[in-house]
């Protein structure tokens, strides 16, 4: 088989997968310019290192460990700032998201990223908990206790938005 076909299949994987992807990329960057930067720097890598994987059967946990790393690296070139003007033009477009959707994305942003990162790895894509220590390079009860931490600070801020609103 050829570089070129290669190429090809690790493409349509992606391709396959790239909502996935674009989920764990918004969930750790906040903004769509950023989510879609990242997506496409893991492109990239992925096709580029491709010749280091050993087990097909690995690639989704393979490709989305080098997303989550491009995500964190991107996360510390910017040290965190936010942009007030990208967040608020993003709230208020109201044909992007649904009200619920968008509550969930302003109450995980509230959730530091080591623990968002555990809680999206298993809630949204569920991964176990052993997959998750491995493509994070932790023990098992590291991410049970990333992932516990990270959910009672989730349902206290759901807590306090429940208040606001009644």
């Amino acid at each position: 088989m050829t570089r070129e076909d290669d190429v090809y299949r690790i493409a349509y994987r992606i391709i396959e997968m790239k909502d996935i992807y674009y989920r764990i990329a918004l969930s750790f960057c906040g903004n769509e310019d950023g989510a879609m930067e990242a997506v496409s720097e893991m492109t990239l890598k992925v096709i580029e290192h491709a010749g280091k994987l050993k087990n097909a059967d690995a690639f989704p946990a393979w490709s989305t460990q080098i997303l989550i790393n491009i995500c964190r690296q991107s996360f510390r070139r910017q040290k965190r700032l936010v942009y007030i003007d990208d967040l608020e033009s993003e709230i208020a477009d109201p044909k992007r998201y649904d009200e619920n959707s968008m509550d969930v994305r302003v109450i995980l942003s509230a959730v530091k990223p080591i623990y968002r990162e555990v809680i999206v790895l298993k809630t949204v894509l569920q991964y176990t908990c052993k997959e998750i220590s491995s493509m994070l390079h932790i023990p098992v009860g590291t991410v049970q206790s990333r992932f516990d931490y990270g959910m009672k600070v989730l349902r206290k801020k759901l807590g306090e938005k429940y208040n606001e609103e009644n």
